[in-house]
This record gives structure tokens, sequence and C-alpha cells, in this order.
């Protein structure tokens, strides 16, 4: 089972937070101890935890953005009840990326909020 984490994007501040628990309650709405819903408030952006690591062991949440072994440039996205990596308009998986020799295959490169020039263009 993967780990539930998150972080927030301080709009205002331009600065990621660090999630305590009194924090979390407030942009989590937990429905059952398994599901829950992530509500964005404020100036703040939410980001979840994907539970997955690159290859250099760096944690991968939402909106990350990352490079492939075929450096290719994507987005890190939730869709459709899954952590998708769009890039260039397509969507795949973290499955088509999977190596069992070598781990994931691609590496955290920035993130949307303070690095949105590696996307341009793409």
């Amino acid at each position: 089972m993967r780990e539930i984490k998150f972080r927030a994007w301080d709009k205002l501040n331009k600065c990621w937070l660090e999630f305590g628990p009194g924090l979390l309650n407030y942009f989590v709405a937990w429905k059952t101890h398994k599901e829950f819903e992530v509500s964005g408030r404020g100036h703040y952006e939410i980001c979840q935890f994907t539970g997955l690591k690159d290859q250099n062991k760096k944690e991968i949440y939402e909106l990350d953005i990352v490079k492939t072994y075929e450096n290719e440039i994507g987005e890190v996205i939730f869709d459709s009840g899954e952590f998708v990596i769009k890039i260039s308009g397509d969507y795949y998986s973290f499955d088509d990326l999977w190596s069992l020799k070598y781990g994931y295959l691609f590496e955290v490169i920035g993130n949307v909020f303070e690095n949105p020039e590696l996307l341009e263009d793409k």
C-alpha cells in the first residue's frame, strides 16, 4: 500500500509548506479510512505523493516535472484515478517507464510552480 502524503504550494508566498497533521486535515477530507478527497483552499495548491521515487531516490509528487531516459520532458498529473506523465499531449503510466532491472528511468527536474519554463513548447 502506498504512503499517503501531500505538500502544498503557497501561491502568495511562493514556497512549499510541509504538512503536519493539523494542516493535512485542513486540505484533505477523509471519506473513510482509505478514501479521501483533496481540495485546495485559498491560495494553496495541493500536490499528492505518487508513492514512487525517481532514479535518484527523490520522491515524486503531482505537478513535478520529470525527464525520461529518452530526454523527453513531462508533467506528473493525476488522471482517471491514477498518476500519469503527460508528455507532448500524450499520457503515459508509470508502468510504461518501469524496468525491473534499472528502476524508474526518469528523474524529477523541477515542478510547474518553480520551473514552468521546463514545460514551454512541450
